[in-house]
């Protein structure tokens, strides 16, 4: 904070408002905490509560002091594009499961907020987050939020990527639990992979065998996508309990 005026004037010496500038520590500090910052959490608030829904992303980590430090970030669509911010920066008394969610749902009714309105949930692979019978993870599936809608939306996808490489009557016949991407005999010729329309013009320029190896990167490549997505169901409640 020290350093920020100085540095403007560095940056803009031919800007007479930040010459005449004045601004210590303590007055910048301020300006931050009690004036941007709220200016662009109340921005951010307003956003989510415009959006269809938003993603929690959260990790629990120590600052200098040791302090325990919640920090959460909301991902949701903005103008039809993905948008990941920082919700809050939440300092803990303690760092076990309840206080991490009892914080999080103080934060989320103080800013109006509703469960119903969280649509995924992703943290870092700590037991006290994902641990299906202590973590954060089962406060979460527990509660009203409503990841059991991403399902069917999941689903669709997995269905999407393996029709890119794999034989449509097999695909539609089979179980999205039952699907076996490594089964050879259920692919497609690899002339016949689909890479997408924007590859389309990168294939014409590659000669024969350069655009099979091409595909055969493409088919890899959704193969591994199913399998990602697949691991992120769970198969018994049918609940999505990480969203990358």
């Amino acid at each position: 904070m020290a350093y920020m005026v100085p540095t403007l004037k560095q940056i803009a010496s031919d800007s007479k408002a930040i010459k005449d500038m004045t601004c210590g520590r303590t007055k910048t500090t301020y300006l931050l905490t009690e004036c941007l910052a709220v200016d662009a959490h109340e921005r951010l608030i307003q956003e989510l509560q415009e959006a269809k829904g938003f993603s929690i992303l959260c990790v629990k980590a120590s600052d200098i002091s040791m302090n325990k430090i919640f920090c959460i970030n909301v991902r949701y669509l903005y103008n039809g594009s993905p948008r990941t911010q920082l919700y809050q920066l939440i300092r803990l008394k303690r760092g076990n499961a309840e206080a991490l969610f009892a914080a999080l749902e103080e934060a989320l009714v103080k800013d109006k907020l509703t469960w119903q309105q969280v649509v995924g949930y992703a943290s870092d692979g700590e037991n006290l987050m994902q641990d299906e019978l202590t973590g954060l993870n089962r406060l979460f599936q527990s509660n009203e939020c409503q990841l059991h809608n991403l399902y069917p939306e999941v689903v669709r996808v997995m269905k999407m990527f393996a029709l890119n490489f794999m034989k449509r009557s097999y695909i539609k016949d089979s179980h999205i639990h039952h699907l076996n991407v490594d089964d050879s005999s259920r692919w497609l010729s690899i002339q016949e992979v689909y890479p997408g329309l924007m590859a389309s013009d990168t294939i014409k320029e590659l000669l024969p065998h350069q655009k099979e190896s091409f595909l055969e990167r493409y088919r890899e490549w959704y193969r591994e996508a199913v399998k990602q997505l697949y691991r992120r169901i769970n198969q018994t409640t049918l609940v999505l309990v990480l969203l990358n």
